[in-house]
C-alpha cells in the first residue's frame, strides 16, 4: 500500500511528501514537543515553517543522499520532523501535502502501526532514511527488515 503510494513520485528528483503543517513553536519547558531553540524562530508565538509531520513522510532519493552526505553539518532541532523540514527549507524542493499520511488520532494510525514500529519512513527509490521520532537513521546501515517492514534498532 505505502510502496505503491510512493512509487508515483520516483521520477521526481527533489520531492518531499507528507502531512504538511505549520504549528506554533512551543517555548514553554515541560510541554510535549518543547523546542529549546524557540528563539531561532522569531518572537514568542511564531509558527514553524511548513514541514511534514505525523507518523510517516518521504523524501526522494536525491534528497536522502543530500541529507546523508551533509548530516555532520545539518543542525538538529528538538523534533526530527522540524529538523528535516529545516534542512529542506532553503532548497529547490517540491513539497507534496498528502493528507492520507496525516495521523491525528489512534484509529487513524492503525494502518501505519501495521507497517512496523518506525515512526517515520523516508524512502522513494533506493535511498532511505528512517526515524523513530527522535533520531534519523540511514536505512541501509541501521534498519532491519522483516516481512517487508522496517524495524529500527
Amino acid at each position: 500500500m505505502l510502496a505503491a503510494r510512493l512509487a508515483k513520485y520516483r521520477a521526481r528528483p527533489r520531492v518531499y511528501v507528507g502531512c504538511m503543517k505549520s504549528g506554533t513553536v512551543l517555548s514553554q519547558k515541560g510541554m510535549k514537543y518543547h523546542e529549546p531553540e524557540y528563539w531561532k524562530f522569531g518572537d514568542e508565538g511564531n509558527k514553524y515553517f511548513r514541514h511534514a509531520t505525523g507518523q510517516i513522510y518521504a523524501v526522494s532519493r536525491d534528497l536522502a543522499s543530500y541529507i546523508s552526505i551533509n548530516q555532520p553539518i545539518l543542525h538538529r532541532f528538538a523534533n526530527e520532523d522540524v529538523s528535516l523540514g529545516a534542512w529542506l527549507f532553503g532548497l529547490e524542493v517540491e513539497h507534496v501535502d498528502d493528507r492520507s499520511l496525516c495521523c491525528a488520532t489512534p484509529p487513524d494510525c492503525e494502518w501505519k502501526k501495521q507497517a512496523g514500529n518506525a515512526r517515520g519512513l523516508a524512502r522513494i527509490g533506493s535511498a532511505m532514511l528512517m526515524t523513530n521520532g527522535s533520531r534519523l537513521y540511514n536505512g541501509r546501515d541501521h534498519c532491519r527488515f522483516a516481512s517487508g517492514h522496517a524495524l529500527l534498532p
